[in-house]
């Protein structure tokens, strides 16, 4: 599989109570997409607009839904929240 330039990103909420994340390979017209509610979908109910995170990889799109994505979510959630293993000792 061809790997190609990906931006990664995370959008949430203007109040920051739901997070949303995606892969495009142009984020200022995908960001244009979601500021605008231009498609029906998550983020047009939820009003996900806000760009709160973004990184441009070289990797398949197999590798981006696996492994990168859920990485980016997993360090968000322990960035805010603290990691619950050593917080429980």
């Amino acid at each position: 599989m061809k790997a190609h330039n990906y931006y990664v990103y995370i959008l949430s909420n203007k109040n920051n109570k739901v997070i949303y994340t995606g892969m495009t390979n142009d984020i200022y017209g995908r960001m244009y997409e979601h500021k605008n509610y231009i498609l029906e979908g998550f983020t047009k109910k939820y009003k996900v607009d806000k760009l709160v995170y973004y990184e441009l990889t070289l990797r398949t799109i197999k590798d981006l839904i696996y492994f990168v994505i859920p990485n980016l979510i997993r360090n968000l959630i322990f960035q805010h929240f603290g990691d619950a293993e050593s917080s429980s000792a």
